[in-house]
């Protein structure tokens, strides 16, 4: 197995209703060399037991934690895994069979640190929903991923352990941990590629977008982590998402997520300004 091992990470809370798919689908991967870590990050739903005494009978390591978010999950499995290269898919998505064969390939042909795939969306009883996936492909840097709009799905991503243990991880500050690990990792000079095949399905729920101030706080956090590569361009982020989200609250008739989003942009818009 050697250097070939890939662990995947699935950090797991509230979700018992599609947990044992997403263990499956990465179980039952075409690519033979395959480490399944199960964190579960202190979810007070009561699979505990259940989640336990089925990492023994199919042979995945599985660890408890106390809750403390998505980042320190990851963080978990990235420390205790074995493998040269870590993947991570939420406890709700699917990993499609050739997924992990495909990237691998993908990584040594191209000679890249990281890689993503397009995604197939799906609801919560797994139909496929209407999505039009972006026609670029290739290489993508910083410059790609610090704008109003990009396409890399996080729960499709395979990348080189020797990578992330170098930026020290995700950001267990950020809500928004991904997009700061393609703006970190490309700061530092990986190389990341973006491959243009659905190699995963990705669920989408109703609420997934419900707190819209939240989201725009952690877009506003991670903007202004790296204003120092372009205030201008951290200034355009802000506003556009400001914009945006102020819209969808006021068509939602939450006008007190308008005075706080209202807030939030200004005090982001003079952080950016500051050195």
């Amino acid at each position: 197995m050697g250097n070939n091992k890939i662990s995947v990470i699935i950090p797991y809370y509230d979700c018992q209703e599609y947990v044992f798919e997403t263990i499956d689908s990465v179980l039952n991967q075409d690519y033979p060399y395959v480490e399944l870590i199960v964190i579960n990050d202190g979810s007070p739903c009561d699979l505990n037991d259940a989640l336990e005494k089925d990492s023994k009978c199919r042979g995945y390591t599985y660890k408890y934690k106390k809750n403390g978010g998505v980042s320190s999950a990851l963080n978990l499995g990235v420390k205790i895994s074995s493998g040269s290269y870590i993947s991570w898919v939420a406890c709700d998505d699917v990993m499609l069979p050739h997924r992990l064969k495909k990237q691998i390939k993908v990584l040594n042909q191209m000679g890249v640190d990281g890689c993503a795939t397009y995604v197939e969306r799906i609801d919560k009883d797994g139909k496929f929903l209407n999505q039009k996936n972006p026609k670029k492909k290739g290489m993508v840097d910083f410059d790609y991923f610090y704008t109003t709009d990009f396409y890399f799905p996080a729960p499709s991503v395979l990348c080189k352990k020797e990578a992330l243990i170098t930026i020290n991880g995700f950001d267990e500050q950020l809500i928004i941990e991904d997009w700061d690990l393609w703006l970190n990792l490309t700061s530092h000079g990986y190389k990341l590629y973006l491959h243009d095949e659905v190699c995963t399905q990705y669920r989408i729920h109703n609420s997934m977008s419900s707190n819209l101030v939240k989201m725009f706080s952690g877009i506003c956090d991670v903007t202004l982590k790296y204003k120092s590569h372009s205030r201008f361009i951290g200034f355009k982020i802000i506003t556009h998402h400001f914009i945006k989200n102020s819209i969808k609250s006021i068509l939602k008739l939450c006008f007190c997520d308008v005075v706080l989003l209202t807030k939030t942009y200004f005090v982001s818009i003079y952080s950016m300004a500051i050195k």
